[in-house]
This record gives C-alpha cells, sequence and structure tokens, in this order.
C-alpha cells in the first residue's frame, strides 16, 4: 500500500514549500560556483589580477586550495554547532551572507591585488562550501527514508 502525499509530509514535518526552498536554495548557489568560480572571476583573477601568465594559474589554484582548507578545518566544529543548537537555518543564514559579502568585496580588487583577492575568495569560497554542506544536512528533516533518494535527486536535479 503507497501512502499519500499527504501521509509522506506528516512522517517528515517536512512541507512541500519546504522542500521546494531546498531546491531553491542549490540553484542560487549553483549560480555562485559557475560564476564566481568556474568562469567570470577565475578569468579576471588569472588575466587582470595576476598580471604574470606563468604564475596566474598557480594563485588561482593557491586561491581555491586556501578556500578548501578553511572549509575542511571550520566544517566539522560548524556541523557540530548546528547539530547542538539546533539552529541549522540561522547557520546557513549566515554562511549565505558571508559568503554574499565577501562575493561583493571581490568589487575592490584590481590588477595586482594577488593576496587581497586570495583571501577574499578564499573565505568566499568556503562560505559557499560549508553553507553547502549545511544545506545538504536538511535532507533528512525534509524526506523519510522511503522518498530520500527522489527528495535529493529532485534538489540535485534543479540545482543543475
Amino acid at each position: 500500500m503507497q501512502s499519500s502525499p499527504q501521509n509522506n509530509e506528516s512522517q517528515t514535518g517536512a512541507k512541500k514549500r519546504e522542500i521546494f526552498g531546498w531546491a531553491m536554495y542549490d540553484v542560487a548557489n549553483s549560480a555562485y560556483t559557475t560564476i564566481i568560480i568556474t568562469v567570470v572571476f577565475s578569468g579576471f583573477f588569472t588575466s587582470h589580477v595576476v598580471q604574470s601568465e606563468n604564475a596566474a594559474n598557480s594563485y588561482w589554484s593557491l586561491a581555491i586550495a586556501f578556500s578548501c582548507l578553511i572549509a575542511l578545518i571550520l566544517s566539522p566544529f560548524i556541523g557540530v554547532i548546528c547539530d547542538l543548537s539546533g539552529h541549522k537555518k540561522s547557520y546557513l543564514i549566515a554562511s549565505t551572507l558571508i559568503c554574499s559579502l565577501f562575493t561583493a568585496l571581490l568589487y575592490f580588487v584590481g590588477p595586482g591585488d594577488i593576496w587581497l583577492a586570495i583571501a577574499i575568495i578564499g573565505i568566499s569560497n568556503a562560505a559557499w562550501m560549508i553553507g553547502e554542506s549545511i544545506c545538504a544536512s536538511f535532507l533528512t528533516d525534509i524526506s523519510s527514508k522511503k522518498n530520500m533518494g527522489l527528495i535529493s535527486g529532485i534538489g540535485w536535479a534543479v540545482g543543475y
């Protein structure tokens, strides 16, 4: 016997709008990684900020490695804090705001501002990665074991 959609909502406590909101967060943050990390700022960084063609890709790799290191160190602690406090939405909002603020600060990066750019993109991308982890942790809140794969797939497909 299959359960009705209303029955699934009562089992998971999630409403369709929460699932939709969760999926839409992935749509929004996919724009960040596509525009900033992959296309626009990476190109600007390697062609205008770093004035040596030989070093441009090395500096960009350093910026990305720096952001990954920050996220790698902070994510377990933030995860524990989110789990213990029960305020995952607040931490998701905070990571999103930090990412947005530091992305906006990229406006002030000009030719030769290599270390400023690395610091800003490092914090911005780390906040994005931490936000991704926090967002993913909502999957168990908005799904049941029976529909987790479906909801996860919807989120991935919509964000892609």
